[in-house]
């Protein structure tokens, strides 16, 4: 009998910018990674409804409509989600910011301008190992 393969993680990309999901999701599909896709808190939390969920959520804080302190604090008081870590990742790099989203409970914080998408893969091994 083979040893079963673990599986590989899920992540939830949830961020508005195309050119940056593109490259983030190559990235995870090289590291065996699966994942879903929302441009959106709206559609993110509709997909959490439907989907099995995942072991991880990358979020953008800036979207349209709700934005992602927001949409963290919805998954964080939701007793579903609220044991799925956040590593949140933005172009906002306010003390501010990184403050309300530790305080919100995110794993980590990110600064999307100072990150590759192969250290972003390091950050999600990271946050799945502890």
């Amino acid at each position: 009998m083979k040893p079963q393969q673990p599986k590989a993680p899920k992540v939830m990309l949830i961020d508005d910018d195309a050119l940056f999901i593109d490259l983030l999701e190559h990235r995870l599909s090289h590291e065996g990674m699966t994942y879903v896709y929302a441009p959106n808190a709206e559609m993110a939390l509709d997909m959490l409804k439907k989907e099995p969920l995942p072991a991880v959520i990358l979020l953008d804080l800036n979207m349209p409509g709700t934005d992602g302190l927001k949409l963290l604090e919805i998954l964080k008081q939701d007793p579903k989600t609220a044991s799925v870590p956040v590593i949140v990742f933005s172009n906002d790099e306010t003390p501010k910011s990184h403050e309300r989203a530790k305080s919100l409970g995110a794993a980590e914080y990110l600064e999307k301008i100072r990150v590759t998408p192969h250290e972003i893969t390091e950050h999600i091994q990271k946050v799945l190992t502890h």
